[in-house]
């Protein structure tokens, strides 16, 4: 079997890394796929640890992990990286300062840490809790968990 070279763009990367995951090609994580992945390397792990990674990372509720759900994990981790505290990254995605994210201000937050920008609208519908299609500091919060 041949496989072909990954290409080093951070959004195929991402995409390449759900697809690990995601090993039975049905385009959502369970934690099935996550103990098959496990264990796809040589390591062990408990079903109730891999239910606990899903539910972790499940924002809607269906018990699943979702490839928006996945890029807003990394955008998490990408975030806490390199900030101080929630206020400080929320203050660097509010670019005009109105004190709400909006969908064009994630497009350009996620371009620069290398994600996808057309996942966006999809974060933003995650964690808007109110409807109003924009992230208030609460809703932005909520993805620190």
């Amino acid at each position: 079997m041949t496989r072909e070279p990954i290409n080093e763009d951070a959004a195929d990367i991402e995409a390449s890394a759900f697809g690990l995951i995601d090993t039975d090609g049905d385009g959502l994580i369970s934690a099935t796929d996550i103990a098959a992945a496990v264990h796809g390397i040589g390591l062990e792990i408990r079903d109730e640890d891999a239910a606990a990674i899903v539910a972790a990372a499940d924002t809607d509720g269906d018990g699943l992990i979702s490839e928006s759900e996945f890029d807003a994990v990394r955008a998490r981790q990408a975030l806490l990286e390199g900030v101080a505290s929630v206020e400080d990254a929320f203050a660097a995605f509010d670019a005009d300062g109105d004190g709400f994210i909006s969908v064009g201000e994630v497009e350009k937050a996620a371009v620069s840490i290398g994600l996808d920008p057309a996942d966006a609208s999809a974060l933003i519908e995650s964690f808007d809790s109110d409807g109003d299609g924009k992230l208030s500091f609460e809703d932005f919060s909520a993805l620190f968990g």
